[in-house]
């Protein structure tokens, strides 16, 4: 099919077309219903942000100017952007390095031997396309949809059917390295960075909450000591958070005796789709936990310590629990 660079107000509207199709249409049917490419489809859908930013900035324009390419290599732009596209959507996991050798073979077969893939070139390829890097969090990306999917509609609700939302729970645990620092630091260009070994102090927390959201328990941190120093002049029933010891720090059948109970086995590597805090909860919820320590704690912490000695300036797990 010969290539037709589409408007800005073009792109736009085939999103709206896009958008007023079922949810579940195949990216193949899309394009038979617009006329497009079918590797087209998922390209506008991933911009579509920055497409409808783009339009609100060209309002009362005409809209009918054809797209400026900058860009040095459009051919290989374009060719990098359509396996990526593919690539990406299988769950495959790309990197910078990876991208600059694919381009430079790309290049190659477009008869571009002289093509060198700068990181400068990368990065303004990666703007243009509206591509960043991200952190993949949980599990959910290996998880059996199909059978979850099963599971919650015909065996879930016979567990639950005798239970109203308040007295229906969900618990999940997670670690917290709470003497770790961030992983870098500005400094002067003219200075090497040292590495130094990360602190590997951890505690175990326990997130639990009921259905209807009026059942937020308190979180359970369990450390190594029953009785840590730093708790020597604080009261243990004053603490935010609920507060029990074992000597690696995990959970164990004394902590967790709850008795009187029916134990089912759930599915095998469905805990992200099935289980409502892994669904990010957990992830955002320490994303807030680390803002807050760090702008409202650590940074008051840090530039206390720096006004006398930084010796004994560790973090102790007191502080985790007043912080979290």
């Amino acid at each position: 099919m010969p290539r037709n660079d589409l408007t800005l107000s073009s792109k736009t509207a085939l999103l709206d077309k896009i958008k007023s199709q079922p949810p579940n249409t195949s990216h193949r049917r899309l394009a038979e219903i617009t006329g497009v490419p079918k590797s087209t489809i998922p390209r506008v859908l991933r911009q579509e942000s920055q497409l409808r930013e783009e339009l609100v900035l060209q309002e009362g324009q005409t809209g009918t100017s054809r797209r400026k390419r900058e860009e040095k290599d459009p051919d290989v732009e374009e060719a990098l952007d359509q396996w990526f596209s593919i690539v990406s959507g299988r769950g495959v996991n790309i990197n910078a390095p990876i991208l600059k050798a694919k381009s430079e073979e790309l290049a190659k077969k477009l008869g571009r031997n002289d093509f060198k893939a700068t990181g400068g070139w990368l990065s303004r390829w990666k703007t243009r396309h509206n591509i960043k890097f991200k952190k993949a969090h949980g599990e959910k990306g290996s998880a059996d949809k199909e059978s979850s999917k099963q599971w919650k509609t015909t065996k879930i609700p016979t567990f639950l059917e005798n239970f109203c939302a308040d007295d229906i729970h969900n618990a999940d645990e997670t670690g917290l390295y709470y003497r770790a620092t961030p992983d870098g630091s500005l400094c002067y260009k003219r200075i090497a960075l040292t590495g130094y070994k990360k602190a590997m102090d951890r505690s175990t927390v326990l997130c639990c909450t009921n259905m209807s959201g009026t059942g937020k328990r308190k979180l359970l941190i369990i450390g190594k000591s029953a009785r840590p120093r730093c708790f020597k002049e604080f009261s243990m029933e004053g603490l935010p958070v609920a507060y029990h010891a074992n000597i690696n720090a995990w959970m164990t059948s004394e902590i967790d005796n709850l008795q009187n109970i029916q134990l089912e086995f759930l599915l095998p590597n469905t805990t992200s789709l099935m289980q409502p805090i892994d669904m990010g909860i957990l992830n955002v919820e320490f994303s807030l936990q680390r803002h807050r320590d760090f702008i409202n704690g650590y940074v008051k912490w840090v530039l206390k310590k720096l006004q006398g000695s930084m010796e004994g300036a560790d973090a102790m797990i007191i502080d985790a629990c007043k912080h979290i």
